[in-house]
Formats: structure tokens, C-alpha cells, sequence
């Protein structure tokens, strides 16, 4: 649209003036056309353009639908074939596709009929400047050559016209676009920075009555939590899917603000210290393991890239990722795929472990980010962390208590509020929820030994 516009929006407009000035010169009588033809013009393109805009607007949020449909056809096509539902994808993309299609016409149809409507002006108005001027070459006040002068200034104004509403049929779907653009870019974080930061010195976690929800108007995920964290102690966070104990670590390094109550670092609230500090201090696994296009080297140095050689192999190590970095026959410098699709996902995990323990943060959070590793590396890992992480306060999100019975207290999650708070020990005496989970998971005989 900018580029039409720079040569179109600028000659047009010029062409259209000179052209009226030229005519109006070689008679005045006849100019009065202008004044007819002109106006209408404008006001009947200013009606199609209001009326456009909407259509245009809806047209965009059907592409978005086709997309959509598109997009999980292609990333879910294994789900897809193994559910042989290809049909209903198929009829689901149909039917998205003939939405977009009946909202294009729609939108088509109003903008097509500017160019009979202007032709139409344009022949009018040089029959009527025939007629007219047949009047006034019959009365000598004009001569007939200036007549066909006056059409040619006519048709270069009519022309004029044309190209500018040419551009305006275009206008229409670039501001719709543009409309959604800037949605994206004058949409504000809700992740505030604070104009004064304070700097951190020491690493204690405290929650004081702390209440979390996605949304304004959804319902609380996280309630009334209220505990402590001391530095350099390993903690262990279990519960049942959906206890919120995701929710409850992306607090700490303001991934999400908490909707009430306090989350404390060494005394000062995290939404008082700059996002910068604060999250340079932290590492955090996410659940999900995302690698970056490029080499396993370049993805653990992704945080840290000033690592040494010897720090990146001590990571590599500590993750239980050089055994398989070795096997591999350009080691760190092996290709990874989009989205990590070459690696398995132990060896994805294993590779999003060290590139966090590369940068050695005080406080590591690590949000079930072992469940795909088998029970052997799994206790590896910890056994590494534990010994290289020495000092710093480790979080740790598990769905097997092997991975959270030696932590030094466990925090135990049901729908959003604590249920209890203690050692491996403790809460097998006190907890009946940590108990039943772990009698699934270890046998109730073992849990009775114990």
C-alpha cells in the first residue's frame, strides 16, 4: 500500500489539479461539470469505503480461521492418520474455506462497483459536455477545438480519479491489516518494569498469601499460598495434574505477577527488582523442551554465550547430556532440526538441563523437566545437580516422588492450595494425598517399610 501510495497518492492528486485549473482556463462555462461530477464521485466512494472497512475486517478473521485449520492439519497429521479422520479434517477445512470465500465476494462486490459507477460518470459527463458545448460553438463564444481540448482535460482528471480510487480499493484491506498489526504492537505487558530496581543480595523465597488467576474474570488457580523457601535448600513441589504447580513457579521469575498477595527474594518483592536482575539470577527448565535451529553447542551456550569450553562440557556432564553428545559424529557441532525433531525427547531434556546449568543461577527451577528420562539418569541428574548446584536454591517440579524423597522439605499441591509442607518422612505419616501417591508409585509395602 505505501508503495502505490508514495507514486499514486502524489501524481493523482496533481494531475487532477492541473487538469481542472487547464479546463477551467480554456472555458469556465463548461468547468461547471466539475462541480456536478466531482462530488458525486467523492461521496459515492467515501459510502463503499465505510462500508468496506468492516467487511475487509471480517475477511482477515476468516483467513485467520483457514490458517488455523491449516496449521493443526499439519502438526497433528500423525494424530490425524491414526485416527483415520481425514474426511472430517477435510470437511472442517471446507467448511473454513467456503466462510472466507462467501466474505470475499461480500467484500468484492462493494469495491467492484467503483469502476462501472466512475466510467459511467465520465461518459456522462462528456456527453454533457458535447451538448453543452454544441450550445456555445453554435453562439460563437467557443471554438470547437477547444471542445475536444476540454474532453482530453476531462478524460486526465477522470483518469486521475481512477488511479486514486484504484488505490483506495486496496486501502480498504491494508488498513484491515493494519488494524490487526497494530493490535499486536500497542498491546502493553502486563509484566511491568519498576522505576526504581533494587538489587539482590540475598536468595531466600517467601510467598505471603498469594493468589493467582490467567484472567480477570477465570477462576483462581493459585490460593492463598503462603510458605518459605530458604537459600541453598532443595525443594520438591508434587501434586495432581492441574494442582498449579507450574503456575506457582512461573511467580518467581514474574513470568506471570501474581493477582494477590507477595512474592519475596531475599526480602524484596520481585515486582520492585528489574527484569533483567531478576531473571539473570534464575534458570528455569519449562516443561516443555524448545530448542533453537542451529547446533546442540549453540543451544547450551544459548543463555550464557561467553561459555567456555570447559563450562560447556561440565553442563553437558552435569545434564547427562555427553553420553550422547560423544555418540553423535560432530559432537556439540551436530545440526539440531526445527523445533529439536532429530532428538529425541530425553535427549531434548537433557540438552535444555545444561543449557540452563550454564549459567549457574542462584535459584533453579526445574518444572518436570525429567519425566522423560528413565529412572537410572533420572537419579544421575539430581545426584549432579545437587553436588554443582551447592549454594543455590533448587525447585524442583515432579510427577515421581523418586525424584523429590530426598529434597529437604516437599511442598504438597491439591486445586491451587497447599495440603501440606514437610519431609519425604513427614508426610507420609501426615499427608494422606502424599501418600497415596506414593503408594501408587513405590507399593504400598515400601511405603509401609519406610
Amino acid at each position: 500500500m505505501v508503495m502505490m501510495g508514495l507514486r499514486i497518492l502524489v501524481r493523482a492528486p496533481l494531475l487532477c489539479i492541473g487538469g481542472i485549473f487547464m479546463a477551467y482556463r480554456l472555458s469556465s462555462d463548461l468547468s461547471g461539470i466539475f462541480v456536478i461530477t466531482i462530488p458525486i464521485i467523492l461521496i459515492f466512494v467515501t459510502i463503499v469505503m465505510t462500508r468496506s472497512f468492516p467487511l475487509f475486517k471480517t475477511m482477515q478473521e476468516k483467513i485467520d480461521k483457514v490458517n488455523n485449520v491449516m496449521r493443526e492439519n499439519l502438526l497433528g497429521v500423525r494424530v490425524i492418520k491414526a485416527f483415520t479422520i481425514e474426511h472430517k479434517q477435510k470437511d472442517r477445512f471446507d467448511m473454513a474455506n467456503d466462510d472466507l470465500m462467501t466474505q470475499s465476494v461480500r467484500a468484492q462486490k462493494m469495491m467492484i462497483i467503483l469502476n462501472p459507477v466512475v466510467m459511467l460518470l465520465v461518459n456522462f459527463s462528456i456527453i454533457a459536455v458535447l451538448w453543452y458545448g454544441g450550445f456555445l460553438v453554435e453562439a460563437g463564444t467557443l471554438e470547437t477545438g477547444k471542445i475536444m481540448a476540454f474532453i482530453n482535460y476531462l478524460t486526465q482528471i477522470m483518469m486521475a480519479l481512477m488511479m486514486v480510487i484504484m488505490v483506495s480499493m486496496n486501502f480498504s484491506r491494508a488498513k484491515a491489516s493494519a488494524d490487526r498489526i497494530n493490535e499486536v504492537l500497542m498491546t502493553e505487558s502486563s509484566i511491568k518494569e519498576p522505576t526504581a530496581s533494587q538489587a539482590l543480595a540475598q536468595y531466600d523465597i517467601e510467598f505471603k498469601d498469594v493468589s493467582f488467576k490467567y484472567h480477570e474474570h477465570s477462576e483462581e488457580v493459585l490460593k492463598h499460598l503462603s510458605f518459605t523457601i530458604k537459600q541453598g535448600n532443595r525443594i520438591g513441589i508434587i501434586g495432581g495434574t492441574g494442582a498449579g504447580k507450574s503456575s506457582l513457579v512461573q511467580l518467581i521469575p514474574r513470568l506471570y505477577d501474581a493477582s494477590a498477595g507477595e512474592v519475596l527474594i531475599g526480602g524484596k518483592n520481585v515486582k520492585e527488582i528489574s527484569l533483567h536482575e531478576l531473571r539473570d539470577k534464575i534458570g528455569v527448565v519449562l516443561q516443555e523442551s524448545i530448542l533453537f535451529s542451529g547446533t546442540i553447542g549453540s543451544n547450551i551456550k544459548f543463555g550464557y554465550h561467553d561459555a567456555t569450553a570447559e563450562e560447556l562440557d561440565q553442563a553437558a556432564i552435569n545434564a547427562q547430556a555427553m553420553e550422547f553428545i560423544k555418540l553423535k559424529e560432530s559432537g556439540y557441532q551436530t545440526e539440531v532440526e526445527q523445533r529439536g525433531k532429530n532428538l529425541s525427547g530425553g535427549q531434548k531434556q537433557r540438552v535444555s538441563i545444561a543449557r540452563t546449568l550454564i549459567r549457574k543461577p542462584q535459584i533453579l527451577i526445574l518444572d518436570d523437566s525429567s519425566s522423560a528420562l528413565d529412572m537410572a539418569t533420572e537419579s544421575k541428574l539430581q545426584g549432579a545437580i545437587k553436588e554443582q548446584m551447592k549454594g543455590s536454591t533448587i525447585i524442583m517440579i515432579a510427577q515421581r516422588i523418586s525424584a523429590v524423597m530426598d529434597a529437604d522439605q516437599i511442598i504438597v499441591l491439591d486445586q491451587g492450595q497447599i495440603s501440606g509442607i514437610g519431609t519425604h518422612e513427614e508426610l507420609l505419616k501426615s499427608n494422606g494425598i502424599y501418600r497415596s501417591i506414593a503408594i501408587s508409585q513405590l507399593g504400598e509395602e515400601a511405603v509401609n517399610h519406610e
